[in-house]
């Protein structure tokens, strides 16, 4: 039988990591190469924020030590992201060396977010921001994928501004995407330690999310993405 600890143990090695992020890399190029699967929410690991957020927040929470959490989120988005690319160029021959070095200058990023994320289920004071953070992002992600399902995508063309509905693929898959999101976000404060702090911790998420994402939303995140 095998125990949830030996699972942590491996999951905790960076060698396991790095296996990890090479499979999960292939695994969206494979994906994306099929014209029937390529918009879904298994396309999108390697290119999406939430994606990121989740990965990144699973391998910090279960590292042993915050020099694993950093490492081995750096290891796992660094390889996913060069399997993506690699494989893509095997079958394409065309390499996108312009978003290639966008997303590893990002992935550059990651430990400090590793480092913040694996204090979520620990008594200290990084612990508040250590949930916020993904809240956050997971957040904007959510919003962003509602107004897509209520209100559609938006176009500007030729000064003219047009409302393309969502199809009922795109439904679908926002849906799923959402399902996966709001199970993460819970599962966050599950782990959360058991006190007065995790309560305050939740009444504080919850109050500082809404402006931070109406300014994300119109904003802030627009930029990030145009810049990716």
């Amino acid at each position: 039988m095998i125990k949830y600890g030996n699972i942590k143990k491996h999951f905790s090695s960076p060698f396991a990591i790095s296996l990890f992020g090479i499979f999960m890399g292939l695994l969206a190029s494979i994906v994306n190469q099929s014209a029937f699967l390529s918009d879904t929410f298994i396309g999108d690991i390697t290119g999406t924020f939430g994606y990121w957020v989740i990965l990144g927040g699973i391998i910090a929470i279960h590292a042993k030590s915050y020099r694993l959490a950093a490492l081995n989120c750096l290891l796992f988005f660094l390889l996913m992201n060069c399997a993506f690319y690699a494989f893509e160029w095997l079958v394409t021959g065309r390499l996108h060396l312009n978003y290639l070095t966008r997303w590893l200058i990002l992935s550059l990023f990651t430990p400090l977010g590793g480092l913040l994320v694996h204090n979520a289920d620990k008594r200290n004071w990084l612990s508040f921001p250590a949930i916020a953070f993904p809240v956050f992002f997971l957040g904007y992600e959510i919003s962003r994928m509602l107004r897509l399902l209520f209100v559609g995508m938006i176009v500007e063309e030729a000064g003219v501004t047009s409302i393309i509905p969502a199809t009922a693929w795109e439904i679908t898959n926002d849906l799923v995407q959402t399902a996966i999101y709001l199970a993460f976000i819970i599962y966050l404060f599950l782990i959360f330690p058991k006190s007065k702090k995790r309560l305050l911790c939740l009444a504080a998420t919850l109050v500082a999310t809404p402006p931070l994402l109406y300014f994300l939303v119109f904003h802030g995140m627009s930029i990030v993405y145009r810049l990716l």
